[in-house]
């Protein structure tokens, strides 16, 4: 796979930058927040007479277009970062020989993870020396290099470009795209865009352009834009900064939205540009449009990428490639292999609870003799029409005794007759009753008195009914 040297370490600070919560969460390379670039810690040189408690940082400030020769007379100023927060200290100026020096600096920010900084305006663009940490050594020295200013970007181009693909925001339908651009500078003045220049014929001032897709939403900018004016251009965003010679580093992040199963992601190359980089991950599948190559994959921070690449892009040209395999949006993601296990479980647990209560209290559960049959009547374990003709023969003799009694009472039977009738309804009616005793209550079946005695209470109701 051919990816230069400097492709991995600017995929490793993105990365970096792009990790935290899978969101732009991009890192100050320069803890100042103003030229915006990312150096190593400054060489130190240690003081006998340094204050015990307080710092001192002195320093010298040159000219690198004038072969570094001394800048009398320049303001510089003293700042700490603690965080992404920048504080300016102090301010002081250069003597004749370029020197300055910063005495009695309060170190309490240091335990927070304070680091300081120098910085000047000059010729209106920003520069600042690297960052400087003083919990080592509480005093040391550094240089502030200062660049004559040009509005000519002929000097500017890009080493590389890297485009990282996240996660797609199926909700909301949006796919995630960060951007880290290595700019270089081969002149001998630096780059500075300011928006209040001059121009003739109303146009544009010259500023530090950047590239964006015609549909790109939610644009966050991070690393080399820090207390940075940006503005809105046809071909995306400018920005109003200072860009010294050798190597500058910008980052910014942006969604494009998509409403299919794919998605073409271009880049148009506002300068000269070495090299692109696409970097996919494996949960989509990259596909080359035909402007881009596919270099297979890398790992990176034990994370697969699959790797695009296109060199030489000129000035104003434009490459894509297309990312494939995505979900529909505003559809839930298919279920991982853990959730499909554990939805059978619980399916499974569900019909064996639901089969389990149907065998014991449901039909088939007494058809293969695990309970009693239910009884469907008034008299149990004997059929429905059974017990609807028994109830009917009660209530018949119940009414033929009721009768009887009337007939007594209008004296249409004698005393004796009475008597027969009376006794024979009754002992119909004790039989009748006790056959409808359950089976379960040997007591009740086994004592016709009983009986007996609830066909007389059923007799006197009636008849005590009847006569009212």
């Amino acid at each position: 796979m051919r990816i230069a040297l400097r492709s991995l370490r600017s995929l490793t600070r993105l990365v970096r930058c792009l990790a935290f919560g899978g969101a732009l969460a991009l890192l100050a390379l320069l803890t100042i927040g103003l030229a915006g670039l990312g150096a190593p810690r400054a060489q130190a040189a240690g003081h006998a007479d340094a204050l015990a408690g307080a710092g001192a940082i002195t320093g010298v400030v040159v000219n690198g277009t004038h072969g570094n020769a001394p800048v009398a007379g320049q303001q510089v100023t003293l700042q700490i970062s603690i965080g992404s927060n920048a504080h300016d200290l102090a301010n002081a100026t250069t003597d004749a020989q370029g020197h300055f020096a910063f005495g009695n600096i309060d170190l309490s920010g240091v335990s927070l993870g304070g680091v300081y900084a120098i910085y000047a305006t000059f010729q209106g663009g920003t520069f600042a020396t690297t960052a400087i940490n003083l919990s080592a050594n509480p005093t040391q020295t550094t240089t502030l290099t200062v660049w004559d200013a040009t509005q000519d970007s002929a000097n500017l181009s890009v080493s590389m470009v890297t485009i990282l693909v996240r996660a797609p925001d199926v909700t909301h339908g949006l796919v995630g795209i960060g951007e880290f651009i290595t700019i270089h500078n081969s002149g001998t003045t630096a780059f500075v865009s300011n928006l209040s220049t001059n121009t003739s014929g109303g146009a544009m001032p010259s500023l530090l352009r950047f590239s964006l897709p015609a549909n790109a939403q939610g644009v966050t900018t991070g690393v080399g834009f820090f207390n940075t004016t940006t503005i809105q251009i046809t071909t995306g965003f400018a920005a109003a900064t200072t860009v010294p010679p050798g190597q500058s580093e910008f980052a910014f992040a942006y969604d494009l939205p998509y409403t299919g199963t794919t998605l073409s992601v271009p880049y148009k190359a506002e300068y000269p540009t070495a090299q692109v980089v696409a970097l996919v991950p494996p949960s989509m599948r990259g596909v080359v449009d035909g402007t881009i190559v596919s270099q297979g994959d890398v790992t990176a921070f034990g994370a697969r990428y699959q790797v695009f690449a296109a060199d030489n892009v000129a000035n104003g040209s434009q490459v894509s490639f297309t990312v494939a395999g995505l979900p529909t949006p505003g559809e839930p993601q298919d279920l991982d292999t853990a959730h499909l296990l554990w939805l059978g479980g619980a399916l499974v647990l569900l019909l064996a609870l639901l089969l389990a209560l149907y065998l014991w209290r449901g039909a088939l559960a007494a058809t293969l003799g695990l309970i009693p049959a239910a009884p469907s009547g008034a008299r149990r374990g004997q059929p429905a029409a059974t017990t609807s003709a028994a109830s009917a023969e009660q209530d018949a003799l119940l009414r033929e005794l009721l009768a009887l009694e009337r007939r007594k009472a209008s004296g249409a039977i004698s005393v004796e007759q009475f008597k027969r009738e009376d006794a024979n309804l009754r002992e119909r009616l004790r039989a009748l009753l006790a056959d409808d005793a359950p089976a379960a209550n040997p007591t009740v079946a086994s004592q016709p008195a009983a009986a007996t005695d609830r066909a007389d209470d059923e007799t006197a109701r009636v008849t005590s009914g009847g006569q009212r």
